[in-house]
């Protein structure tokens, strides 16, 4: 809500600049009547130093209603779409977003075989300059737009993979194919077991950010996901 968050302009500054961000799940009123799982919507913010919230994105799961219903969570495919929050008062259009995380279909069985996941970052002003060179050739009656090109100003920032093994681990990789970051918890941790039954500390589960090159048993975290 704009009356209880401040907006940024430049939410990729504000990122760069802060030392903890939120993810925060919207509760879906239908979801909680009737049971059934439905496409899931966050609000991405952080605290400035006042303590007051800064909005900085909006992202929905673009998923299927067979993939939700059909399909077991590890295992589906989705989309989701990450809108930039600019005016509080206007209704937010996914399909404009400025960034999308895909996950193919995967058919994981244990601990094997887990599905991955590319991110794609959408530049806005690379968009508006292609569209108007798209018209402009239209309007001059070139046919060679009709070829298919990267036009679209969608670039792959990163890729996530989950690892096999009866443990919890992601390797983050970035543009370049480069391994960034590893991303590791335990399963020795209530959290994972009875988190739809607890509240409070059983309800909690922390994983943690090594950097790519390091050996997380000797190595020091430099961040966590809570």
């Amino acid at each position: 809500r704009g009356d209880l968050m401040q907006l940024v302009v430049d939410p990729f500054k504000e990122l760069a600049l802060a030392s903890e961000i939120v993810v925060e799940r919207k509760v879906e009123l239908l979801e909680m009547v009737e049971g059934c799982e439905s496409t899931s919507r966050y609000n991405v913010y952080l605290f400035d130093k006042e303590k007051k919230k800064k909005f900085l994105f909006k992202c929905k799961d673009d998923s299927t209603c067979c993939c939700r219903k059909c399909i077991p969570a590890s295992n589906r495919s989705f989309k989701l779409r990450m809108f930039h929050v600019k005016d509080s008062n206007k209704r937010v259009n996914y399909y404009k977003s400025i960034a999308s995380f895909e996950r193919q279909h995967g058919c994981s069985c244990c601990c094997s075989c887990r599905p991955g996941m590319t991110a794609y970052y959408k530049d806005e002003l690379e968009e508006m300059k292609n569209m108007k060179t798209k018209k402009k050739k239209q309007y001059q009656g070139d046919n060679t737009n009709n070829k298919r090109s990267n036009s679209s100003g969608r670039k792959v920032i990163g890729k996530v993979k989950e690892m096999n093994g009866c443990k919890p681990m992601w390797y983050i990789y970035n543009d370049k194919e480069e391994l960034r970051w590893k991303l590791i918890g335990n399963y020795c941790q209530c959290g994972f077991y009875c988190r739809k039954c607890a509240f409070g500390r059983c309800y909690e589960v922390d994983l943690w950010i090594y950097d790519g090159n390091a050996e997380p048993k000797t190595a020091k975290p430099v961040g966590n996901v809570h």
